[in-house]
């Protein structure tokens, strides 16, 4: 723009330039998913010519101030999206554009699944459980309960069962009185708690003596649901299976 002055003293006319400052451009650029349209956080929003970079915010919006007009291309990337471009021209306004990306369909690589094999020694237990005929613990039920002893264990968990001095002891027997547990460990027994005459025919080993973390399960059947092989002649009503864990 020229403006002109008239000077009243000399009678000369001035002529001075001046000029008018460029009008400022605000951009936001509105970044959201393609597909549902959900607004995307923390998406990278650059400016091409001019270097400058902004970051969407919870709204999905990335803010531009100070631009002078022209052309700007717009470069945007998220994470887990296919990126994406376009051009705009500002003209000393503000100017508002929304970018959809599309999701990135990935490939996840094959899940491997492997199983250990139940160990020999608790085949029998595994198969016996799937039934559901006696009372089974495992081991996660014995860890559980390490603190009580294998003992208490029974005598708290197993109805029938309960301690009798140092033993554990099953009732009522066949004669109406207390009856004789028969226990093994791995397939073998260890100790039998049979009565005779109100007394016990041998001392038997104390359940203290067995470690309860040492045990991978415990089975207890009574004398009708055992299995045949761990039936054995005598005074006794209840049959507890102990398999160690190694």
């Amino acid at each position: 723009m020229v403006q002109v002055v008239k000077s009243l003293a000399a009678g000369i006319t001035l002529a001075f330039a001046t000029s008018v400052a460029p009008r400022k451009s605000v951009l936001v650029v509105h970044v959201a998913d393609a597909t549902t349209k959900a607004f995307i956080a923390d998406a990278d929003v650059r400016l091409a010519s001019s270097g400058r970079v902004a970051h969407t915010d919870s709204a999905g919006d990335a803010h531009f101030g100070d631009l002078l007009k022209g052309d700007y291309r717009i470069d945007v990337r998220a994470i887990g999206y296919a990126p994406a471009d376009v051009t705009v021209e500002l003209g000393g306004d503000r100017l508002r554009v929304s970018v959809g990306l599309d999701r990135i369909s990935t490939a996840l690589d094959t899940v491997r699944v492997r199983a250990e094999t139940v160990p020999r020694n608790l085949r029998e237990f595994e198969n016996r459980r799937k039934t559901g005929i006696g009372r089974f613990f495992t081991d996660s039920t014995l860890i559980e309960h390490r603190a009580q002893g294998v003992q208490l264990l029974l005598a708290m968990n197993v109805p029938g069962l309960f301690v009798r001095g140092r033993t554990l002891v099953s009732r009522p027997g066949r004669k109406g009185g207390d009856c004789g547990v028969l226990f093994y460990r791995d397939g073998l027994v260890v100790y039998e708690s049979l009565l005779t005459e109100g007394r016990f025919a041998r001392e038997p080993l104390n359940l203290d003596d067995v470690h309860i973390w040492e045990l991978a399960g415990i089975e207890v059947y009574s004398l009708v649901d055992a299995p045949v092989e761990y039936k054995r002649p005598g005074d006794y009503c209840k049959i507890v299976l102990m398999w160690s864990k190694w």
